[in-house]
């Protein structure tokens, strides 16, 4: 079981690193040195609107990115860095050794500075969006300059990890990569977590699904998750498992 998930537009500021936890370079560290190198050449005001931030958020986010180059900032493991929801859920800071080395062979977070991360490498502040373009990089969208170099780095991965992608990333993520050929390559299931209305109808509640995907990520990594039956028999944060709502692909989970 492979899992991908989304990075959090929140960044830490430190983190607790486990001492024995070894951090790892990049894998594509050129190509994120090379995208920033050509977003430091924004105004603060071009970065705001590419990036749709308010006046206190231009500051601070323009602030932490131009610290990308600076040899005395410190780096921290991906999965430590995020603050977002999706990884209060996860809560990487109780990793075991063991669940540390499982998560670096089974666990991707995507990133449009970075391309795709595993949990214990080093990384710097890196929000961005995958709409943006960068001219003087490449012509399109940052989604148009990762997938070539995406697709077959993640197809690889998933087969090395037994052939099954669980995607618990957003939707937009799939644009990182030529998602027909992921899809025609490997099983993909993506799990949807509904909440039940008083009138019955089913809805998404963004907020929760975030903690759902983070839950059951950190459930299949904690319990070494492989086989599919023992994956809908998880109840991440309550959301509980609705064959009548599901595909072969597309899992339901519904809560309430």
């Amino acid at each position: 079981m492979f899992l991908l998930i989304s990075p959090a537009k929140t960044f830490a500021t430190k983190a607790k690193v486990p001492c024995d936890l070894t951090m790892t370079s990049p894998r594509f560290l050129e190509e994120a040195r090379t995208i920033m190198a050509s977003v430091l050449r924004l105004s603060r005001e071009e970065l705001a609107s590419m990036l749709q931030l308010s006046p206190k958020l231009r500051d601070e986010v323009y602030a932490r990115l131009r610290t990308f180059f600076d040899p005395e900032v410190t780096e921290m493991p991906a999965a430590l860095s995020y603050t977002g929801m999706v990884f209060r859920k996860l809560s990487p800071s109780t990793f075991t050794a063991e669940d540390w080395a499982y998560a670096a062979e089974h666990l991707r977070i995507t990133s449009f500075v970075y391309g795709l991360l595993s949990p214990e490498t080093a990384i710097r502040y890196d929000r961005m969006e995958g709409a943006v373009q960068l001219p003087d990089l490449f012509d399109g969208r940052l989604f148009d300059y990762w997938r070539d170099r995406l697709t077959p780095y993640l197809i690889e991965a998933v087969k090395r990890a037994g052939g099954t992608l669980l995607f618990l990333a957003s939707d937009e993520m799939r644009g990182l990569f030529h998602w027909a050929e992921v899809e025609r390559a490997v099983r993909v299931i993506t799990p949807n977590f509904l909440v039940r209305q008083p009138t019955g109808r089913l809805k998404q509640i963004v907020v929760y699904t975030k903690m759902a995907r983070g839950a059951m990520a950190g459930e299949v990594i904690r319990q070494r998750l492989e086989d599919e039956e023992a994956l809908r028999m998880l109840t991440p944060e309550g959301f509980v498992f609705a064959p009548e709502e599901s595909t072969d692909r597309d899992w339901t989970f519904v809560l309430g």
